[in-house]
């Protein structure tokens, strides 16, 4: 306990010399202009708030350090001083922070920083499994999506079904192993302005659709359970037009290598494939293919954009043998 002590002191010397130096930094709005990054909706300047958390550590460690002020970001939304929440000691899984907007807000993309250089000494302490929870009543709100965070990395962007919301509750279903506690840095979120898909209708219309209501884990083709709603427009679509084909595109972002891209992005989309053969899609009616980063949607140089090109895409193909 005392070396996490003494870290804790130390980071927090940190934080102040950092808050020190962004004095008079141009803030997000700035960047947007000049076409750099979206605006961040998680700011304390636009009145989000934490309204209730599970429990916290204090003394520099709390729950309020989740929602940054503008000047705590640089002009491409990095967070520019430790801002980090802390679980109290000991406490039970699950944790969880309630975040909410002044008014209605719709979001497209959440952002976790889940980089911690007190991962080095205290092996295990990033969070792990994530739960989103959203709506008007904090007191009755429906999951939105689960995934799980890779350990101990930046930038970990999760596009969501565009959602509605005046509430945002993130629960932590675990850490990385760290007996005592958890942590987690500042979060962004972000509206692309899209809104949600009537499928069948866009098919019609366009001949495809890019499909964000379906998740899987970071670098990963393990499909969650809330992509369900997803599956199901997209099979009632197969099952009313039994004669038409229709084609699963995997797509990811640049980040990584070409090869590891292209099977990570056929893998996603076999996943689908193999989800829809489960509710009954004949098989005559679907194919499967991964185009890794190279066709990407939006731009590669923004944590958003990244999340926006991580995509499956489903197209109308010919007639089905």
């Amino acid at each position: 306990m005392t070396a996490l002590l003494s870290r804790r002191a130390l980071l927090s010397a940190t934080a102040a010399m950092a808050a020190l130096a962004v004095v008079g930094a141009p803030g997000p709005a700035a960047a947007q202009t000049a076409g750099r990054s979206p605006q961040n909706l998680f700011l304390s300047d636009n009145g989000v708030h934490v309204a209730g958390f599970s429990s916290e550590y204090g003394s520099g460690w709390e729950a309020a350090n989740l929602v940054p002020a503008r000047a705590d970001l640089d002009p491409s939304n990095a967070i520019v001083r430790p801002l980090i929440w802390s679980s109290a000691p000991d406490a039970p899984f699950p944790h969880w922070i309630l975040f909410e907007f002044p008014g209605r807000q719709w979001i497209t993309h959440l952002v976790f920083d889940n980089y911690l250089e007190e991962e080095a000494d205290h092996p295990g302490i990033s969070s792990k499994d994530i739960e989103i929870w959203t709506g008007d009543d904090s007191s009755a709100l429906r999951r939105a999506a689960s995934f799980t965070l890779a350990r101990n990395q930046r930038d970990q962007a999760v596009r969501l079904e565009p959602v509605e919301t005046r509430y945002v509750r993130i629960v932590i279903a675990s850490n990385y192993g760290h007996p005592w506690y958890t942590e987690l840095n500042a979060l962004l979120a972000f509206d692309d302005g899209s809104r949600p898909d009537d499928i069948a209708a866009r098919l019609q219309a366009d001949g495809a659709v890019d499909l964000y209501g379906l998740y899987f884990d970071f670098g990963s083709a393990n499909l969650r359970a809330e992509s369900r709603p997803v599956l199901d427009q997209i099979a009632a679509f197969a099952r009313a037009h039994p004669g038409q084909s229709l084609l699963i595109e995997g797509h990811t972002d640049s980040v990584g290598g070409k090869d590891a891209n292209l099977r990570l992005s056929q893998a996603r989309a076999d996943a689908v494939l193999a989800a829809l053969g489960k509710q009954g899609v004949s098989a005559a009616q679907l194919t499967s293919r991964g185009y890794g980063a190279d066709q990407p949607v939006a731009n590669n140089a923004t944590t958003a954009g990244r999340a926006s090109n991580r995509r499956v895409t489903l197209r109308l193909q010919g007639q089905a043998s």
